[in-house]
């Protein structure tokens, strides 16, 4: 039986899954040929498996970028998406950059070294263009692993 969730997202915590997708929809509000929905590309090519089977011959719902890709795509995001962002999706995506900045396996790939890099240094600026301090991978995992009694009340 195979899934669309990859491997190494499926060997995740629960909510560190759950996070991840809850940001694959993409922003609603935004516009078909904006920097926001090329973000969402990337991040369903970074979790979910593509119907084609190689992520290298995926080209619609998801993609990977290349690293001048990428540095386009976030600073188009940041210098022309980010003041009509609905603080709603940000949240949900800057979570899931997040998990990937901590989690993502790319960081031992020849090619896509860089990607796991990215996905922080791209959560700690959202952090920062919010004014909050990005939290380290140890409380993001006290967070998301808490007893449900502790989660629930954290909420509070």
């Amino acid at each position: 039986m195979s899934s669309i969730i990859q491997p190494w997202v499926a060997a995740l915590g629960l909510r560190h899954q759950g996070v991840l997708v809850s940001a694959v929809r993409g922003c609603d509000t935004s516009r078909k040929d904006c920097a926001v929905k090329r973000l969402s590309q990337y991040l369903r090519g970074c979790i979910l498996v593509p119907h084609v089977g190689d992520i290298a011959r995926a080209s619609t719902f998801m993609t990977r970028p290349t690293q001048d890709q990428w540095k386009e795509t976030v600073r188009a995001f940041f210098a022309e998406d980010w003041d009509m962002m609905p603080l709603h999706y940000a949240l949900h995506l800057g979570h899931a950059a997040q998990i990937l900045g901590y989690y993502h396996p790319d960081v031992d790939s020849v090619d896509y070294g860089w990607l796991r890099n990215a996905w922080r240094e791209f959560y700690e600026k959202m952090c920062s263009k919010m004014h909050l301090n990005p939290e380290t991978r140890e409380q993001l995992d006290g967070r998301l692993n808490a007893d449900e009694a502790t989660f629930k009340a954290n909420q509070q």
